[in-house]
């Protein structure tokens, strides 16, 4: 501690593994235990999961399918619920997604978009 101000540990800090992308699509969650389903919105993409906002209030660890829908185009996956907060949304790992999906993901991180 210098000046009375903690420091902040630089390796505690968890990064993500990939680069998110902002996007506000439809998603559909589907509980696979339950057969519970919702319909939110996503703010943020990558490889390998997503933000669901507001989110449903998922238990960490449920598995559901995922399909997101943007741009005419529907995007379907399995995941797990990584976190669930009631304000921020809940964050879901993909555990499996089609190879052509993971093509176009690839596609658009190599595309500059356009503002």
């Amino acid at each position: 501690m210098r000046y009375g101000w903690p420091t902040i540990s630089t390796t505690s800090q968890k990064r993500p593994r990939a680069a998110r992308y902002p996007l506000v699509a439809s998603v559909v969650l589907i509980d696979l235990e339950s057969g519970r389903k919702t319909t939110e919105r996503i703010c943020n993409l990558s490889l390998f999961g997503c933000l669901v906002v507001p989110g449903d209030t998922s238990a960490v660890g449920t598995r559901v399918r995922i399909q997101i829908t943007h741009n005419g185009e529907v995007f379907d996956a399995l995941g797990r619920v990584m976190n669930s907060r009631p304000v921020t949304g809940i964050g879901v790992a993909f555990t499996k997604v089609l190879e052509k999906w993971l093509a176009g993901l690839r596609y658009r991180k190599a595309t500059p978009v356009k503002v």
